[in-house]
């Protein structure tokens, strides 16, 4: 599946509203806005823009103990030029680190093998590649991102050298 990789143009359109644009309503607002539909995408690899993020807390389950949370808006482009969001949640706890050095590796904030310090102020606007799959829950279909992706290595063909070495 080839994606465009023109993600100057892509993230330019596709800013989210942060927490402090965001206009609060009265109770008698007038609502001119229609839900957001939903896409869902096939299987595949895809390009994406990090919109936002939040930092959270995660009370804990059966499977994962209660910890710091960070969730990240993302919105992916598909072929047909529409825009699917997918919301994904990271456990910041350290069996869970892979995870997202992953992420920030995706995203050209990390390199492999290096440490870093998380900023997540750092996200917005970053762009990156996941491989996403379809999970269903209740009976009901989701985008889900299996894994996010390393960032391929440009060569010089690649990055568009036309000659001899």
């Amino acid at each position: 599946m080839e994606q465009n990789n023109n993600f100057e143009s892509f993230a330019a359109n596709n800013q989210a509203i942060t927490p402090l644009q965001d206009a609060e309503l009265s109770w008698d607002a007038q609502i001119t806005e229609d839900a957001p539909e939903f896409t869902l995408l096939p299987e595949g690899d895809y390009l994406f823009v990090v919109e936002s993020y939040e930092r959270g807390r995660f009370n804990g389950s059966e499977k994962v103990k209660a910890c710091n949370q960070l969730t990240v808006h993302l919105a992916v482009h598909n072929e047909a030029n529409e825009v699917a969001k997918i919301r994904h949640n990271f456990f910041m706890l350290a069996s869970k680190a892979g995870y997202i050095g992953a992420f920030l590796t995706c995203l050209g904030l990390k390199k492999p093998g290096e440490p870093m310090i998380l900023d997540v102020n750092k996200l917005p606007g970053r762009t990156g590649k996941a491989h996403i799959t379809v999970r269903e829950y209740n009976g009901k279909k989701y985008n889900n991102i299996a894994r996010f992706l390393k960032p391929e290595a440009t060569t010089p063909a690649a990055a568009g050298f036309q000659g001899k070495f």
